[in-house]
């Protein structure tokens, strides 16, 4: 829809929203949302779903390499970061925003930042 539409120029990004730990819930459990970044002022076409991401304090990991390798990355940012930080997770899901395009950059290139929200 979004590139039907000619909508592409408003993108600011793209973004992956993760509610699940994929450690705790089975896969065909796991829920998410993936989606286009935009602005406050976008208007947003009425078929389309406004998630609204709630603003706050985050930690922000840049993942390089591989989306297969990204729960290496996870399990280091929760699992060895978060404990030694001293910070405590918000009630609020991960959020991954995929800095390059995976059509024109090599998989060992891609960057990922991984946004874990804290209080």
């Amino acid at each position: 829809m979004f590139s039907s539409r000619g909508l592409w120029p408003a993108a600011r990004g793209m973004a992956g929203v993760y509610y699940d730990d994929p450690n705790a819930v089975a896969e065909a459990k796991l829920r998410s949302h993936a989606g286009i970044l935009v602005g406050d002022d976008f208007v947003m076409p009425e078929d389309m779903e406004d998630l609204t991401i709630t603003p706050g304090k985050v930690a922000v990991m840049t993942f390089k390499g591989s989306y297969s390798g990204l729960k290496a990355g996870y399990d280091y940012l929760y699992g060895e970061w978060l404990p030694q930080s001293g910070e405590e997770p918000r009630d609020a899901p991960a959020m991954e925003i995929y800095l390059n395009d995976p059509s024109d950059t090599a998989a060992e290139d891609l960057l990922t930042e991984v946004c874990l929200p804290l209080k």
